[in-house]
């Protein structure tokens, strides 16, 4: 059972989309300001043209990666989580792929 106040912290850290949810972004310096909310502090987002077009527009895609988490595995080693997301700026629509 979780204590008051922990459901918060855990709702807080939540990543804002589900994966494979599509959204609207009206440009690529507005999605990468939403998830520089939800970065680890000390990383950065990367982000680059995708060589695979959008299958409604068949336009190029960017690719984006955002460092989410990181736990410790062991005392030597930690696990990273990331989250991967799709932007077609022809279209202004984002994906949350993984």
């Amino acid at each position: 059972m979780l204590q008051h106040g922990t459901r918060s912290k855990i709702a807080e850290r939540a990543a804002p989309h589900l994966p494979f949810e599509e959204f609207k972004a009206e440009s690529l310096e507005g999605l990468l300001k939403l998830l520089e909310k939800y970065k680890v502090a000390s990383s950065k987002i990367q982000f680059s043209e995708s060589e695979s077009a959008h299958s409604f527009c068949q336009k190029q895609l960017i690719h984006i990666l955002v460092p989410f988490d990181h736990y410790p595995v062991n005392k030597h080693v930690y696990r990273e989580v990331e989250l991967l997301y799709q932007y077609c700026p022809s279209c202004q629509l984002a994906v949350r792929v993984l």
